[in-house]
């Protein structure tokens, strides 16, 4: 017997999380990072019991499985989100380098175009020294 998870039983989860969440002050969103080797990080939406306006569930589970890997770089992880990611999630999903993302709305979905170069690479809007951050290219 597999224990292997499916993409639909990821989406199930990131919607218990954020239903489990709203009873522990929180909003009712939920995410799920997976890595390419299995691992899980969870993420809950703590806005307002944080006060903090950058908590979003896709948000705190980057940045749980960040500091648990410690690396900055989720190179083939998938986000699985309770619902679609707003513009700072997928943002932050980008610069994270995760390969996909997913939510009920949206399915499957990938947040680096295909046409974009790595950052660590491209120096092509820089005129500055090499510990500067660098933008992706959309040529």
């Amino acid at each position: 017997m597999s224990t292997t998870l499916t993409a639909e039983q990821y989406l199930a989860r990131s919607i218990q999380l954020a239903t489990a969440n709203v009873h522990n002050s929180g909003g009712p969103f939920g995410a799920m990072i997976v890595t390419a080797d299995g691992r899980t990080f969870d993420g809950v939406n703590r806005v307002t019991a944080d006060h903090d306006p950058t908590a979003h569930a896709e948000v705190t589970a980057i940045r749980t499985a960040c500091r648990s890997l410690g690396t900055h770089d989720l190179t083939g992880a998938v986000l699985y989100t309770s619902c679609e990611p707003c513009p700072m999630c997928l943002a932050s999903a980008l610069w994270a380098r995760i390969e996909r993302s997913s939510s009920p709305r949206t399915g499957m979905t990938r947040p680096r175009s295909a046409s974009m170069t790595p950052f660590s690479t491209n120096t092509s809007r820089t005129g500055t020294g090499t510990n500067c951050c660098r933008w992706p290219s959309l040529s």
